[in-house]
């Protein structure tokens, strides 16, 4: 799970509350609460996260379910999943927006309430940073928003520092500080992951 950098004292733990699940949001004084919509948790069934985002979307609920992305290690390729197991948000005014329909969608196991009566919003600012944060796929400091490097595959390089100066190659992997060089090493080519900063295209 990534870190939420403590933003606008948010309080998520692992512990029981009244939906019967693991997250819970801190509620905030009524005179913190500013009017109009806020966000609010919204707990789903094992694994239909998708299917409750899909669901809240076609009823014309602002939603977000963020994502990250899970590297088992191995062989295994690396997995795009939910940010928190079993919930996203939703953006509503519960003292207008008929609110009782998000709790029977599809997928959906409640919303994340202190009160019978009225959901618990999360803390302003918290959703809005993990937003700042999210990319064009959803997932929160998406490592493929990474700046790439400006030497093109394929490219003709020459190191120009470095125990390796002089060497030519060829570019067969660019990254954001990192190129992976064939190089033309004695009487054939060695592959070697070099700094951007070590080296220059030449024609």
């Amino acid at each position: 799970m990534t870190h939420l950098d403590n933003v606008a004292d948010l309080r998520l733990t692992h512990q029981q509350n009244d939906s019967g699940n693991g997250l819970a949001c801190s509620p905030v004084s009524s005179g913190s609460r500013p009017a109009g919509p806020r966000w609010h948790c919204v707990w789903t069934h094992p694994r239909r996260e998708y299917q409750a985002l899909q669901g809240l979307v076609e009823q014309r609920w602002d939603c977000y379910l963020p994502l990250c992305i899970e590297r088992p290690g191995g062989h295994k390729a690396d997995r795009i999943v939910p940010l928190f197991s079993r919930y996203l948000f939703v953006q509503m005014d519960p003292a207008r927006d008929p609110w009782g329909s998000i709790q029977h969608s599809f997928g959906v196991g409640g919303l994340v309430k202190h009160a019978p009566d009225r959901p618990t919003p999360v803390p302003p600012g918290v959703v809005e940073h993990l937003l700042s944060r999210t990319s064009s796929r959803s997932v929160v400091d998406d490592p493929g928003d990474a700046p790439r490097s400006d030497i093109p595959l394929g490219a003709s390089v020459e190191v120009r520092e470095g125990p390796m100066a002089g060497l030519q190659g060829i570019v067969t992997k660019s990254g954001p500080d990192r190129v992976r060089v064939l190089l033309r090493l004695f009487a054939g080519t060695v592959p070697v992951s070099l700094p951007v900063s070590s080296l220059a295209v030449v024609p």
